[in-house]
């Protein structure tokens, strides 16, 4: 790491540093599947490619930190895509469950 930090212009160096901390936050908010979290680090990432468009501009920052980020957004894609399907799912059990205990109440007051 030390190695590589030497080798890059240090506006590179300290891009590169705050995806991977993007990465490994949404990697551990899909692993505990906080989707709130999950939301926080895409809202990081929007303000460091803000950034990294700028750095880029002026030439501070070279297409690798950009391909960087294209990756980790595209795993973000992915992991929205994946909280959007369980939430989903998890609101039609939710109807579910909710119907099914509206029939057993009916249910009862028919037999009474």
């Amino acid at each position: 790491m030390n190695a590589r930090l030497r080798s890059e212009p240090a506006s590179e160096a300290v891009f590169l540093l705050r995806l991977e901390a993007c990465h490994e936050q949404a990697r551990a908010a899909m692993a505990g599947q906080d989707w709130h979290q999950l939301g926080e680090v895409a809202r990081e990432l929007d303000a460091v490619a803000g950034e990294l468009n700028l750095a880029m501009a002026a030439g501070f920052a070279s297409e690798k930190v950009d391909i960087r980020l294209q990756a980790l957004i595209e795993f973000l894609h992915k992991a929205l895509a994946q909280a959007r399907a369980l939430d989903t799912h998890l609101r039609q059990k939710e109807d579910d469950l909710r119907q099914e205990r509206s029939a057993a109440v009916s249910h009862a007051v028919y037999k009474k």
